[in-house]
C-alpha cells in the first residue's frame, strides 16, 4: 500500500495520505508503519527523516511486517551499523513468515556463519523453501552447492538446480551449465551454454569458448560463423582468438 494508492497527488489528497496514515501507524498497524518509515526515508509527503523512518521501521518489525524485519536486518549489515546477530535474528523473524528474500539471506548467513553458526544442512532447507515461491538466486545456490560441495555433491540435483535458476534468466546459472557440461567433456553443450550467457554479456563466458577452442576441446569449424560474427561486431576476445588460431594455423 503505497501514499498514491490511497490518494492521488493533490497536495491536499497528500496530507489527507499522512493524516491516514499516521492515525493508523499510532494505533499499531504494521502496514501503516511500514508505508511511513518509507515516506519518510524518500520524503515523500511528509519532511525527509532518517530518525523518523527508522522509528517507524522497528515498530512495523516489532509489530510483525516483514519487509520491515528483513529492512531491519539489512541496516544492521551496514557498516556503521553493524549488528551481525541482530541481522541474523530479524532475518529470521521474516524467514519463519516465509518470506523468500528472507529465507535466501538467511540461508546465506547460514552458510557463512554470520551472526550465528555455520550450518550449510539448514542453510539448504532455507534455500529450498525460497525455491518454492520461485526465487532465482536460490535456485543458483542451490546448483553451486551440489555442484562445489565436497560431502553433499550430487550433479543430478545440481543440474536441477542451475537449469531452473537458467529458464528463469540468471545468467551466472547459464554460465555455470556451461562449466557442468565442459567438466564431464560435454564441449557442444558447454558450447550452448556459455554462448547463451555470453550473448545475456556475462564477462566470462566467451573467455571459457575461447579456451576451449584452444585446447582443442571444442571444433573451432562447428563454431566458426559463431566466433567470426563476434569478431565482426568489434569483440576483442574473438579478434585475438582468430589471430592466435591463424598463427597456428588452424583458422
Amino acid at each position: 500500500m503505497s501514499l498514491y494508492s490511497i490518494y492521488s497527488s493533490d497536495d491536499q489528497d497528500v496530507k489527507k495520505a499522512v493524516q491516514y496514515l499516521t492515525s493508523a501507524a499510532t494505533k499499531g498497524n504494521a502496514q501503516a508503519q511500514w508505508n511511513l518509515c518509507e515516506l519518510y526515508a524518500k520524503g515523500e509527503g511528509v519532511p525527509k527523516s532518517s530518525e523518523l523512518s527508522m522509528k517507524w521501521m522497528k515498530k512495523s518489525a516489532q509489530n510483525g511486517n516483514v519487509e520491515a524485519q528483513l529492512s531491519l536486518a539489512n541496516y544492521y549489515e551496514q557498516d556503521a551499523t553493524k549488528d551481525v546477530i541482530l541481522s541474523f535474528e530479524w532475518c529470521l523473524l521474516a524467514a519463519d513468515q516465509g518470506f523468500p528474500e528472507a529465507q535466501f539471506q538467511l540461508g546465506e548467513k547460514l552458510m557463512n556463519g554470520i551472526g550465528c553458526q555455520q550450518n550449510v544442512s539448514l542453510a539448504i532447507q532455507h534455500f529450498e523453501k525460497a525455491v518454492k515461491e520461485g526465487h532465482v538466486l536460490s535456485m543458483l545456490n542451490l546448483g553451486l552447492i551440489y555442484f562445489q560441495s565436497s560431502t553433499l555433491q550430487n550433479h543430478e540435483k545440481s543440474l536441477k538446480f542451475l537449469l531452473l535458476a537458467a529458464e528463469n534468466g540468471n545468467i551466472d546459472a547459464q554460465h555455470n551449465i556451461g562449466y557442468f557440461f565442459a567438466s564431464k567433456n560435454e564441449f557442444e553443450k558447454a558450447f550452448t551454454w556459455y554462448m547463451k550467457s555470453h550473448l545475456a554479456n556475462h564477462p566470462n563466458s566467451f573467455s571459457e569458448i575461447s579456451q576451449m577452442i584452444l585446447r582443442n576441446e571444442l571444433k573451432f569449424k562447428k563454431v566458426s560463423g559463431f566466433i567470426a560474427k563476434e569478431a565482426m561486431n568489434g569483440n576483442e576476445q574473438a579478434i585475438k582468438l582468430l589471430q592466435e588460431l591463424k598463427e597456428r594455423g588452424e583458422e
